[in-house]
């Protein structure tokens, strides 16, 4: 008998995921820095937020939050994908826990 050919995985999926994931961690890091850095200046100043201020930065925070979150997920789920199945159920299953908790906490204030 001839041997079956193995499917060759599809380019542009692999590419599609890596890019969401690089898209995530680089607006991650540039929020953290922004983040960082005008918490660090007001502080530094003494002023507190208030208002509109309060705002944006609870914006940038959220968005932050949910661009690490994206990219953990997918680069988690990515690894597992070469895996074992209990290495795969494993994984998947600390992801879901991880945005049930996620949601769960950010719905209460708690994150």
């Amino acid at each position: 008998m001839a041997k079956k050919k193995k499917e060759a995985k599809s380019r542009s999926t692999t590419v599609t995921s890596g890019t969401i994931t690089g898209i995530c961690c680089a607006t991650a890091i540039v929020l953290s820095i922004i983040i960082f850095f005008v918490n660090l200046i007001l502080q530094w100043a003494g002023v507190s937020l208030s208002g509109v201020s309060a705002k944006i930065m609870g914006a940038m925070n959220l968005i932050q939050m949910i661009a690490v979150s994206v990219a953990v997920c997918l680069g988690a789920y990515r690894y597992s994908k070469g895996k074992t199945k209990g290495v795969k159920t494993l994984i998947i299953a600390c992801i879901i826990i991880y945005l049930v908790l996620a949601i769960v906490w950010g719905f209460y204030g708690i994150i």
